[in-house]
């Protein structure tokens, strides 16, 4: 036993030193990214980066054996043409706040895949609503152990919008609310990035799923079904090569995976909990807060995140929901007219047609190469290049 021990205590420090290592190089790279942008805005170095565009074309045009560039590839955009972080930009800082209470089942697939998945500069924050299963406090003593990650405990039951607003005042930038029944995929947490600062006054990027609502796909409303065959982060792989991003924007967000701006949270202040202290609306007011302020909430539709909902709130959903309604359209009369655009608009249909197209990663054609399990009604087939796929049809 001593000798495991003492193993521990190394392995320990041998990490503890690998976190600083990567902090410093974070540092240094910081540093040096600074550098380069503060060499590219001197005035010389400006005008030789657009004589070079300038010339560039010409060049490709006249120099025997030089390859031209690619038709699909974008050409270089003039700095401050556009809103998209620069390349040399360093990622922001994120927090992870999940409020948890009981379900520990799905916490324990929920905190896997967010093990698996989750890459980038990014910590998790745990917060523990007083959960009365038994099952819930070793799975977060566990996580408590993984680098990054806090545990937090409220004294008592406060309900899931007091719980949330805890940690996003605790963290120190940018914030991801996710539901502790959620399972994220690979390349989740830059996807939601990406798409959080596509423009400088996007304020929150939800991603898409199996099941929450106006957000699932290729069906929206119910819960679309993997066969039996399908791993989910292969089926997360496969969206993100689905094709170009379309990235409607919207009244809402939703709340079960959604990355928020800390500028935005900064203007528009945090969720209503006098309104909403137990969920569901909560989401939907504070989109309606950041569209009243000029921010926009845009569908990261390359993310997939699979949900299981009502682990939570179980039987009580239904009610949850007709209160939180009642009181979204009191406090925004808009609400209801805003979201029939946005449920029946194109580019939510296009997400939807997105995602029943995603390439599958069998070359078995008919109906075993589907992600999605058949719904009623027609179904859809789309070429994918090596094989026909069948999707279910994709309506609003």
């Amino acid at each position: 036993m001593a000798l495991e021990r003492a193993a521990a205590r190394d392995a320990d420090r041998r990490a503890h030193r690998l976190d600083e290592d990567l902090e410093r190089a974070r540092r240094e790279l910081a540093i040096a990214r600074d550098r380069v942008d503060r060499l590219r805005a001197r005035p010389g170095v400006r005008a030789a980066i657009a004589i070079g565009r300038r010339v560039g074309p010409l060049r490709d045009a006249v120099v025997p054996g030089r390859r031209a560039r690619r038709p699909d590839r974008p050409a270089p955009q003039a700095a401050g043409a556009g809103s998209v972080p620069d390349r040399w930009a360093a990622p922001p800082h994120v927090t992870i706040v999940m409020p948890v209470h009981d379900a520990p089942e799905e916490l324990r697939r929920c905190l896997s895949a967010l093990r698996r998945c989750t890459t980038g500069d990014a910590d998790l924050l745990l917060l523990d609503d007083a959960s009365p299963d038994p099952d819930v406090a070793p799975l977060l003593a566990d996580a408590a152990t993984w680098p990054r990650v806090r545990v937090l405990r409220n004294d008592r039951n406060l309900g899931f919008v007091p719980t949330a607003n805890r940690g996003m005042a605790l963290a120190p930038g940018d914030v991801v609310l996710l539901n502790s029944d959620t399972e994220v995929t690979p390349g989740w947490l830059a996807g939601l990035q990406q798409a959080a600062y596509a423009g400088d006054r996007v304020g929150s990027a939800t991603a898409v799923s199996d099941n929450a609502g106006a957000f699932s796909v290729p069906v929206p409303g119910g819960p679309n079904t993997l066969p039996a065959w399908a791993h989910r982060d292969a089926a997360g792989r496969a969206l993100r090569r689905a094709g170009p991003r379309v990235r409607p924007t919207g009244p809402t967000g939703n709340g079960f995976c959604m990355y928020l701006r800390r500028a935005a949270l900064d203007e528009v202040g945090l969720l209503d909990a006098a309104h909403f202290p137990r969920g569901y609306g909560e989401e939907n007011d504070l989109g309606m807060r950041m569209v009243g302020a000029g921010w926009a909430n845009v569908v990261d539709d390359a993310t997939l995140v699979f949900h299981a909902r009502t682990a939570s709130f179980g039987d009580a959903k239904r009610d949850l929901l007709r209160a939180g309604r009642a009181q979204v359209d009191a406090l925004h009369p808009t609400y209801t007219a805003h979201v029939r655009a946005f449920v029946g608009g194109e580019p939510l249909r296009r997400v939807q047609q997105r995602a029943a197209r995603a390439p599958c990663a069998t070359s078995t054609p008919g109906p075993a190469s589907c992600w999605w399990a058949p719904a009623p009604g027609p179904p859809m087939r789309a070429r994918t290049g090596r094989r026909w796929c069948c999707g279910p049809a994709a309506t609003a």
